[in-house]
């Protein structure tokens, strides 16, 4: 399958990614299992962001409408991912979510799945290790970055949210065309639009997504498991894609 150009294409791209020294962190992805924890009707508090959970996005949506304090949340940076080592080249959305209440930052993931649409909250990102065999060597392709923009208008949580609801509603999963690599492009797509005091950056890879990678014991691609695994170190590092 090959990549058809989008509208956000025609923005101007910051070239170029970030230096991050490698660092001596564990990698060991959890188990297929962990994608099947899925949240049903929680009761919201202040400390959702902070809980490790699973949930579908429209439970996702739901408990942001019932929780006010969410309502400080606002969106600082998102990221269209491909994981380089997870079956079938899948790509997800990551988004750095940032509350003015606490000023704490949070990396949440938005994706499709065969098993329905997931949102992943509360990960310990700087434990090194993997939320899933799905998320195996990020490799960033576009960013859309709202984060210290002249019009400080960036999307809250909520709008956010609903723009993963929206694009649920459109298509069902289906393996040959409303896939994981459907449902990145759609959300990125659409945020944009609605969206577009931006900043978009265009990481080295980002003519990969939309399509198959193939990485195996034998066929090792080490220029792009370099980029994801510096992009892997970033994640633990610090909050910013």
């Amino acid at each position: 399958m090959f990549y058809q150009a989008a509208p956000h294409e025609v923005f101007k791209v910051a070239a170029g990614s970030p230096s991050i020294n490698q660092a001596n962190t564990p990698t060991r992805p959890l188990p297929m299992s962990s994608m099947r924890s899925i949240s049903r009707s929680r009761s919201p508090d202040r400390n959702y962001l902070d809980t490790h959970v699973i949930t579908n996005i429209a439970d996702f949506a739901i408990t942001l409408e019932d929780n006010d304090e969410l309502e400080k949340c606002t969106i600082l940076s998102i990221t269209w991912v491909k994981a380089l080592a997870s079956p079938l080249s899948h790509e997800y959305i990551q988004f750095i979510v940032h509350s003015s209440d606490t000023g704490k930052r949070h990396r949440l993931v938005a994706e499709r799945s065969d098993i329905g649409d997931l949102v992943t909250v509360g990960w310990d990102w700087s434990s090194g290790n993997y939320a899933s065999r799905h998320h195996v060597l990020p490799l960033p392709l576009l960013t859309l970055s709202y984060e210290d923009l002249p019009t400080d208008k960036p999307p809250t949580i909520k709008q956010f949210a609903n723009i993963l609801h929206e694009t649920s509603e459109i298509r069902p999963y289906n393996l040959m065309r409303e896939m994981c690599w459907w449902y990145a492009e759609k959300v990125f797509v659409e945020t944009s639009r609605k969206f577009p005091d931006t900043r978009v950056k265009q990481w080295p890879f980002a003519n990969l997504r939309y399509s198959f990678v193939v990485r195996s014991e034998w066929i090792r691609r080490p220029a792009l498991a370099d980029a994801a695994e510096k992009s892997r170190v970033m994640n633990v590092q610090k909050l910013a894609y």
